[in-house]
C-alpha cells in the first residue's frame, strides 16, 4: 500500500460535508470503505507472519505495516473522529458506535504514534522469541505444543522428564523475557502519561472499551476463583491422585488421565483433523459446518504444528473476501480439536455478522466474542459423545473439566500479574518474579507440590504471548468463559433453542452494549463470586454423572 494514495484519501474525506443525515451516510460509506482495505492488509501482512516467522520478505512486509501505513492510518482515523464528534450529526450514529469514538479521542496523543512503533518492535521479537521455543526431547525436537501433549502421558517419568525440558528451557530465556518486558513496561506508561493518564492499566481499559466493568470488578473475580473453583479443582486432583496410585501430586502430574489413557493421538494429519471438524461441527449444526468447509476450500485454515511458526492459535478475517482464517499449532490431541472448535466459534461470529458495514461494530468486543468460541467447544463437547468410545469420552470429558478449572485459576493470575506489573512499572525484574510466584500460590491448589521448582512457577507467564502483545486481554476468557458455560447447560436443555439463540446474539456483532448482547443470547453477563459458584455447581454436577466425583 503507498501511503501517499492514503493520505490523499483520508483528505478527500476529512473535507466532505457533515452537515445532514445523508452526508453522514457518505461520509461513513467512504470511511469505512478505506478502513476496511487498510485493515485487510495489516491482517494480512500478520497472517503470512505468524506463520512463517523466518521468510524475511514476510517479516519486512508485516514492519512496513506498521511502521508506515498503521501510524498513518491511526493519525487520520483520530481526526476523522474528531470531525464526528464535533459534527451536528454525531447524535445519528450507533450508541455504541458514539462510546467508541469517545474511548478513542480520549485515548489518543499523537506522541504514542512514535511510542507505538517502538511497541512493536519489542512485541515482535517477543513473538519471534515464543516462535522459537522448540525442546529436545528423546531424539526429536518438539514444538511447545508438541512437548506439552508429553504431559498427558501415562508414564509419569515421560511426564516428569517433558516438564523439566520444557520448563529449563523457557526458564533459561527469562532474561531475555524480562527485557523485552521491560521496555514494554516503559513504553506503555510513557503512552498513559501522555494521554493524562496517571497508568498504563486505566489508560488500556479505555482502549479496550471495557465500559461496563471495573478494575475493582476483577479482583472479586479472583475471590470468586479462590473461594468456588478451587475446593473443586482440588477435590478432583485428590481423586486424579488416587487413581495414579501416587503420595503426592508434582506438576507434570495435573494432566495426566485420571483412565491411565496416556498422550491420546485422536488425529495423526490435517486431512484427518479437518475430517472430524467437519463431522462434528454438522452434528451441532450443519451451518457450522459449513463455515468451515469454506475456509478449507479458499485456504484459510493453517492448522498443524512446525516449526518457524508463531506459538498458539486465533482467528482472524480479511475483509477483502470477507472469510475468516484460522491459525493454530496441532500435534494430534483431544486438546487440539477443542483449540480448532474454540476458533470455530470466532469463525461463525464473523461470518453471521460480516455484512455489517461499520467495521467498528461488525465484530463485539472481547467479552463476549470469547463466548462464541468457548460456548463451541461446549457443544463440541456434547457431540464427542456421538464420535468417541464410552470410556475415551469419559477420560477426556475428566481432563476437559480439570482444564476448565485450571483456566479459572491461570486467567485470575495472569490478570492479577498484569495489574501488578502496570500499577508498579519501576519495580525489579525479580520484584514481579517474586510477585507472580506469591499470586500463582494464593490461587494455586494446595495439593500440588513444586517442592525445588518454586522459581519455575514464573515460566507461567514467561511464555503466555498474551501479556506482551494483548495487554489486559486475558480477564475476558474469564467472563466468557462464565457466559458460556451457562450456554452449555442451556444447550443440553434445549439444544435447538441454544443454536437458535446463539445465531441471533452473533449476528449482532458490537452494535449492542455487552449487557445487552448477553440477553439476546439468553444468558446474563456476570462474573461475580455467585456467578461463579453457578457455573461450578454445573460442572460438579457432570463430574457426578461421569463418576469421576460420587453423588
Amino acid at each position: 500500500m503507498d501511503p501517499n494514495n492514503i493520505e490523499k484519501k483520508y483528505k478527500y474525506i476529512l473535507n466532505l460535508e457533515l452537515r445532514t443525515k445523508k452526508d453522514l451516510d457518505f461520509f461513513c460509506k467512504e470511511f469505512f470503505e478505506l478502513f476496511d482495505k487498510i485493515d485487510t492488509e495489516g491482517k494480512a501482512s500478520f497472517i503470512n507472519w505468524t506463520r512463517y516467522t523466518n521468510k524475511k520478505e514476510y517479516e519486512d512486509r508485516f514492519r512496513y505495516f506498521f511502521y508506515n501505513i498503521e501510524p498513518l492510518h491511526k493519525n487520520y482515523m483520530h481526526l476523522i473522529f474528531v470531525k464526528l464528534k464535533k459534527s451536528r450529526v454525531f447524535r445519528y450514529l450507533e450508541d455504541v458506535f458514539r462510546k467508541n469514538i469517545e474511548a478513542e479521542i480520549k485515548t489518543f496523543n499523537e506522541k504514542n504514534i512514535e511510542l507505538s512503533k517502538r511497541e512493536e518492535e519489542y512485541k515482535l521479537k517477543y513473538g519471534k522469541l515464543n516462535s522459537k521455543f522448540v525442546f529436545e526431547f528423546e531424539g526429536k525436537k518438539l514444538t511447545l505444543s508438541e512437548i506439552v501433549s508429553k504431559f498427558r502421558s501415562k508414564n509419569r517419568d515421560v511426564r516428569e522428564r517433558a516438564f523439566k525440558t520444557m520448563y529449563r528451557g523457557i526458564y533459561q530465556k527469562r532474561e531475555e523475557i524480562h527485557h523485552i518486558l521491560e521496555n514494554l513496561i516503559k513504553i506503555r506508561t510513557q503512552k498513559a502519561i501522555n494521554s493524562g493518564f496517571e497508568n498504563y492499566r486505566d489508560f488500556r481499559w479505555i482502549e479496550l472499551l471495557k465500559f461496563y466493568y471495573t478494575p475493582d470488578d476483577t479482583e472479586r473475580y479472583r475471590e470468586g476463583v479462590i473461594k468456588e473453583v478451587v475446593p473443586l479443582y482440588e477435590e478432583l486432583l485428590e481423586e486424579l491422585k488416587t487413581r495414579l496410585k501416587i503420595r503426592n501430586l508434582r506438576p507434570w502430574d495435573v494432566n495426566a488421565s485420571m483412565f491411565k489413557k496416556g498422550e491420546f493421538k485422536f488425529f495423526k494429519n490435517h486431512r484427518e483433523f479437518l475430517k472430524l471438524g467437519l463431522e462434528t461441527a454438522n452434528l451441532i449444526d450443519p451451518y457450522f459446518a459449513e463455515v468451515l468447509d469454506v475456509m478449507n476450500k479458499n485456504d484459510r485454515l493453517d492448522l498443524m504444528a512446525r516449526k518457524n511458526k508463531q506459538q498458539g492459535g486465533y482467528m482472524t478475517y480479511t475483509q477483502d473476501i470477507r472469510l475468516p482464517f484460522i491459525f493454530m499449532n496441532a500435534s494430534g490431541t483431544l486438546e487440539d480439536f477443542m483449540t480448532l472448535m474454540h476458533e470455530l466459534g470466532h469463525a461463525v461470529n464473523y461470518m453471521l455478522s460480516r455484512d455489517i458495514e461499520n467495521p467498528f461494530l461488525r465484530t463485539p468486543v472481547s467479552e463476549f466474542a470469547e463466548v462464541a468460541s468457548i460456548g463451541m467447544e461446549f457443544f463440541a463437547l456434547e457431540e464427542l459423545k456421538n464420535k468417541l468410545s464410552e470410556d475415551v469420552y469419559i477420560d477426556f470429558m475428566a481432563r476437559y473439566i480439570l482444564n476448565i478449572l485450571k483456566k479459572f485459576i491461570h486467567i485470575g493470575k495472569i490478570d492479577g500479574f498484569q495489574h501488578f506489573i502496570y500499577l508498579y512499572p519501576d519495580l525489579k525484574p525479580e520484584d514481579r518474579d517474586d510477585y507472580f510466584v506469591e499470586l500463582d500460590k494464593k490461587l494455586s491448589p494446595s495439593n500440588v507440590k513444586w517442592d525445588r521448582f518454586e522459581k519455575w512457577r514464573n515460566v507461567t507467564w514467561y511464555k503466555q504471548i498474551h501479556i506482551f502483545e494483548y495487554p489486559f486481554y486475558y480477564i475476558d476468557y474469564g467472563i466468557a468463559q462464565i457466559g458460556a458455560l451457562n450456554l452449555w447447560k442451556f444447550y443440553r436443555e434445549n439444544k435447538s433453542r441454544a443454536i437458535e439463540f446463539y445465531k441471533k446474539g452473533f449476528s449482532s456483532g458490537g452494535t449492542k452494549s455487552l449487557p445487552e448482547l448477553y440477553k439476546s443470547t439468553g444468558i446474563e453477563f456476570r462474573f461475580d463470586r455467585r456467578a461463579i459458584a453457578n457455573v461450578v455447581k454445573h460442572l460438579k454436577g457432570v463430574c457426578k454423572e461421569i463418576k469421576i466425583l460420587k453423588n
